[in-house]
């Protein structure tokens, strides 16, 4: 991913993190953004539904994904600018990936 794509790619990110906050605060389709709890910190984790959901109806071209594996080293690519710390992005033994906590 070069620099300009990649920098697309985390502004449509804060736009997808800010439309999750609002799933939440909602509480409409609680399988898209759920709760979770990471080193006693209160966070919160998105589907890849949510995720494509978001891309099929926002104005960013970000790119739509078939598979997790897919997504996640997409974020791997940004993780620098999207996520604090060195933890991992995919919650242990599920399909859900954490909500960016840097932007």
């Amino acid at each position: 991913m070069n620099g300009e794509n990649r920098a697309k790619f985390v502004e449509a990110m804060r736009s997808f993190r800010d439309w999750a906050m609002d799933v939440v605060a909602s509480r409409e389709d609680t399988e898209w953004v759920v709760p979770t709890n990471v080193n006693n910190k209160q966070r919160f984790a998105f589907s890849l539904d949510a995720y494509n959901y978001f891309v099929d109806h926002s104005k960013s071209k970000l790119k739509h994904f078939k598979s997790e594996k897919q997504l996640e080293e997409e974020i791997n690519h940004s993780k620098k600018l999207l996520y604090k710390g060195e933890g991992a992005v995919v919650l242990k033994k599920s399909r859900f990936f954490l909500l960016p906590n840097r932007i």
